[in-house]
């Protein structure tokens, strides 16, 4: 009696192509996953160094009677004056506090090519603007904790305007004042959203909105306080980008 073997049914077309794209939508979806994973980490990595730059900023001003770089005399370690105009000056003023410029950039600005492992590094002409990712609050007054110190560079909706609260004749910047709907974030280092820092040390995630109502608050405080330039003026909502 002849024995009667089983039939081995392979694979057919369709269900190959099935299970491949069964395959590419999981791979997809894991892929996916994976790169909100690593945007989630560069952008807690943005927080901490922006967090670093907010106590640099409070150890300068403990040891210049409550003031920041920007609003302190080159004599004494500061930018005060022209110097207050470019961005990685007013960084630089604070090195001392910071143990490495490596943290003037935020690891999802791929716009940011240059990264600088030392503060000679960094001033060398080559990295200085090309190697910071953030913003600088030139009105960020230690003495009101709720005024932008830094930020994500990616913002917009400013108008441009003179601070008087970094030179006696100002310098150019972005003035973000209260009520500007047109307050936001261009599609950059984290989206259409952004970290920002206060003068408090905490540091926001920010939506548009967020941002909004940040700047606002701000503003409010700045021009409604009892702080004034060296001018003698209210100051304003300033800030100062990077580079263009």
């Amino acid at each position: 009696m002849n024995a009667i073997h089983p039939v081995h049914r392979g694979f057919t077309l369709i269900e190959l192509l099935v299970s491949l794209a069964i395959l590419a939508v999981l791979a997809s979806l894991l892929l996916s996953s994976l790169a909100r994973a690593k945007e989630c980490a560069r952008r807690i990595q943005c927080v901490s160094h922006l967090k670093q730059i907010g106590i640099a900023a409070k150890m300068f001003a403990l040891d210049h009677d409550s003031k920041q770089p920007w609003h302190t005399r080159p004599a004494e370690g500061g930018t005060y004056g022209s110097s207050a105009a470019t961005a990685w000056r007013n960084f630089s003023a604070i090195s001392n506090e910071l143990l490495t410029p490596l943290v003037l950039v935020c690891p999802s600005d791929k716009a940011t090519k240059q990264l600088a492992g030392t503060w000679p590094e960094f001033m060398s002409a080559p990295y200085r603007s090309n190697a910071v990712s953030f913003f600088v609050g030139l009105d960020g007054f230690e003495q009101l904790p709720t005024a932008i110190l830094a930020g994500d560079r990616n913002i917009r909706g400013g108008k441009s305007d003179k601070c008087g609260s970094v030179a006696n004749a100002g310098v150019a910047a972005s003035e973000f004042v209260a009520g500007n709907t047109s307050i936001g974030w261009v599609n950059g280092a984290h989206g259409t959203s952004g970290n920002l820092g206060l003068t408090d040390g905490s540091v926001s995630r920010a939506n548009k909105r967020e941002f909004q109502d940040i700047a606002d608050a701000s503003y409010r405080y700045l021009t409604n306080g009892t702080i004034r330039t060296t001018t003698g003026t209210r100051p304003s909502n300033h800030l100062l980008a990077p580079r263009s």
